[in-house]
């Protein structure tokens, strides 16, 4: 009888605990994020490499975006002067520390304007009102424009119009992109053709992310939804708002409580750290492949701010404030009123948006 060598034994071995590592949850450790002197804060990315990506507040209330990485807490500014009071968030980060977002510029019409920030330095994509909400591993972004309420991939320069209207969401590595369509139905766009995802029961549906295997996690009338083999599940009430690479889910539940999803469970992640902890985390926006958190609860002070779940500690990190950026020029004129009318109502869809 053959015996198979023990170096390929060990490495089986490896392999099995490798994978148990990844997809087993356990107790989890919570660390705040903190602010740039304010009282409020969310994270909303975090790749591998615990690159966590959000927004926090400054002692005036403005929220700017921020990056942390490499044990500093980094405030990627505004297109204009960081004393002024514009504002920006970062929605995404991919494995190699590209964020994207969206910031306002004290330039031309003013306005939100979808950016990347790589290499130090945060570049408009559209030079159209406009915000990002996704990136993956090549640099392609998907997001929405304002004025025409649209929206779009941008790979390497060119803009595409999905033609769906509403906005892009979430986009893995195959330039797969999921979002919702002006008619608040979840969409996926694929090799250029559109699909519509469905409802849970016959309302509105919204799909906020996609892995690279092509699992869609979202929200449908009230319930976080898990759509694969072309069926929209149902994982109960709550909001599914990420999925990693081994079909772990992240959201929050029906209590606006974080939760997170796997084997067929929905479990509190209040439940999941030391209960004298002080928290109360409200909702989990996305999960790394190392099982590692990140979202927004109630510290212990009563404030919202950023936490990061993992399953050890972190080093002190550094807080590093924002040098002016260039603002943008070259905006075509909208016309006013409309372009006011548009962000207005998308606006309100923002701030909702931020609750599902």
């Amino acid at each position: 009888m053959k015996r198979l060598p023990i170096v390929s034994v060990s490495f089986l071995l490896l392999c099995s605990v490798y994978v148990q590592a990844q997809m087993t949850i356990g107790h989890y450790n919570v660390h705040d994020l903190g602010t740039f002197g304010g009282t409020r804060s969310s994270a909303y990315g975090i790749n591998d490499n615990r690159q966590i990506v959000g927004y926090a507040t400054l002692p005036s209330g403005v929220e700017h975006s921020f990056l942390y990485s490499n044990d500093t807490f980094r405030d990627l500014g505004v297109f204009g002067s960081a004393s002024a009071r514009l504002f920006s968030a970062a929605y995404a980060i991919n494995q190699i520390g590209q964020v994207a977002g969206y910031a306002q510029s004290s330039g031309g019409q003013g306005g939100n304007y979808a950016f990347i920030y790589q290499n130090g330095s945060m570049t408009d994509l559209t030079s159209r009102h406009s915000g990002a909400w996704g990136i993956n591993s090549s640099g392609d972004i998907t997001g929405y424009y304002v004025s025409s309420a649209s929206s779009f991939l941008w790979s390497n320069g060119n803009q595409i119009n999905l033609g769906t209207g509403g906005t892009g969401l979430g986009i893995n590595d195959s330039r797969q992109v999921v979002g919702f369509d002006r008619n608040e139905r979840a969409f996926l766009y694929s090799a250029g053709n559109i699909s519509y995802l469905g409802t849970i029961s016959g309302g509105k549906s919204y799909a906020f992310g996609i892995n690279n295997t092509g699992q869609i996690v979202g929200w449908s009338d009230g319930y976080a939804f898990l759509y694969q083999n072309n069926s929209m599940i149902d994982l109960g009430l709550g909001s599914a708002r990420a999925i990693n690479t081994y079909g772990q889910i992240v959201g929050f539940n029906g209590d606006h409580k974080a939760m997170i999803y796997q084997d067929g469970s929905m479990l509190d992640l209040n439940t999941l750290i030391d209960s004298d902890s002080g928290w109360i985390l409200r909702e989990a926006n996305a999960i790394n492949n190392n099982g590692e958190i990140v979202g927004w609860g109630n510290n212990p002070a009563g404030e919202e701010h950023a936490f990061l779940l993992t399953t050890g500690s972190i080093n002190p990190f550094t807080i590093i404030m924002a040098s002016d950026n260039s603002p943008v020029g070259g905006v075509p004129e909208p016309s006013v009123l409309i372009s006011s009318l548009v962000y207005v109502l998308f606006g309100g869809f923002l701030i909702k948006l931020h609750r599902r």
